[in-house]
């Protein structure tokens, strides 16, 4: 479907629709500017539409200079990247977004589909996915080419992530099946953070490093869920 809601810390409020409705898209930006770009119709085909959002309704975009489905998205409305997925093979190409137009990027090091990504186009991050097994691969971006990272702690495909993340801070959560342990990124190695209350996959996420939202997905074979869980990091004080 083409819904779309805003979460302003506590309740969700709907908002204008997609233009095309779609799943396994690609996401980039801010509440106030982002984008949306490729996915699949269910039923239907393959999509390279790209739609802008400004804050309550979307406009078109220029398209996908081919389908596109279950890659990640990196950035900002006029910086943006799009990566890996399907197309419908999986791929290792990357496209940047300049908020009008689509550009050939740097290759990725593993091709793979179904991974998460966080951070800007000149400071990317991406994690996990399928290559088609489950995968443990990080790789940044410097705007140019794609290095190796500090592989996950486990594998992790159908999982949300703190998209706002940053290189250096980012978060990766949910999983198969259906996993509550959270895995944080400071730019070098992953280590554990406190689990959801509630173990699911396929569910979405964003935030940054520190200040995370988890919502929605799948918690069994055929059980939805419209469960929102908000971290708000680790804190110590001196007694």
């Amino acid at each position: 479907n083409g819904l779309t809601e805003e979460y302003d810390g506590s309740t969700w409020s709907e908002q204008g629709d997609l233009s095309t409705g779609r799943w396994a898209a690609s996401g980039f930006g801010t509440q106030t500017a982002a984008v949306c770009a490729g996915g699949k119709q269910d039923p239907g085909s393959h999509q390279s539409v790209t739609e802008e959002y400004g804050g309550s309704t979307w406009t078109a975009g220029n398209a996908l200079p081919s389908t596109r489905v279950v890659a990640a998205g990196v950035g900002i409305l006029t910086a943006g990247v799009v990566c890996g997925g399907e197309i419908p093979g999986i791929t290792d190409t990357t496209l940047e977004y300049d908020g009008t137009n689509y550009s050939s990027g740097g290759t990725m090091n593993t091709a793979r589909s179904g991974l998460r990504g966080s951070g800007i186009l000149t400071a990317g991050l991406i994690c996990g996915g399928e290559e088609p097994a489950a995968s443990d691969n990080t790789e940044e971006y410097n705007g140019t080419s794609w290095s190796n990272g500090g592989d996950m702690i486990t594998a992790r495909n159908a999982f949300g992530g703190s998209s706002a993340g940053t290189q250096s801070s980012s978060m990766a959560f949910q999983g198969v099946p259906n996993l509550a342990t959270t895995m944080g990124y400071d730019g070098t190695a992953w280590s554990t953070r406190p689990s959801l209350g509630t173990g699911r996959q396929k569910g979405g996420g964003f935030g940054t490093g520190t200040a995370a939202v988890s919502f929605g997905g799948t918690t069994g074979p055929s059980t939805g869920t419209t469960a929102t869980e908000n971290f708000t990091g680790e804190a110590s004080a001196v007694n």
